[in-house]
């Protein structure tokens, strides 16, 4: 996207200096047809904008996808905060170290796998 200030240093260029378009090319980094763009249009500012936005590639695929993350989110494991005082089981043996590799202990003892992703 050129600035104003490289529109304005192309048009000085080639109508002040008498530059020709190759020349132009050269010294600015630009394409022919854009210092051609730029000298024909009394523009002073290239503004580009998109008239409709196309549909991405997994367009056909959204609505299984959405369906997919509510289900997941359904199914997920929440850990609730728990008070220090009630983490003492009836043995009397602290379990404050609840989570394990292989799953979560609640307090009541019953084990639930965490998903690993």
């Amino acid at each position: 996207m050129l600035n104003v200030e490289t529109i304005r240093k192309v048009r000085q260029a080639h109508f002040r200096d008498g530059k020709r378009i190759r020349e132009i090319c050269r010294e600015f980094n630009i394409a022919r047809n854009t210092v051609r763009n730029i000298i024909r249009s009394g523009a002073t500012d290239q503004v580009y904008e998109r008239s409709d936005q196309p549909r991405p590639k997994l367009g056909s695929f959204i609505e299984r996808l959405s369906e997919l993350l509510k289900e997941d989110r359904a199914n997920r494991f929440v850990i609730a905060r728990v008070p220090r005082s009630s983490l003492n089981n009836s043995n009397g043996k602290d379990i404050t170290a609840a989570t394990t590799q292989s799953g979560v202990t609640s307090a009541l003892g019953s084990k639930k796998t965490a998903r690993h992703w």
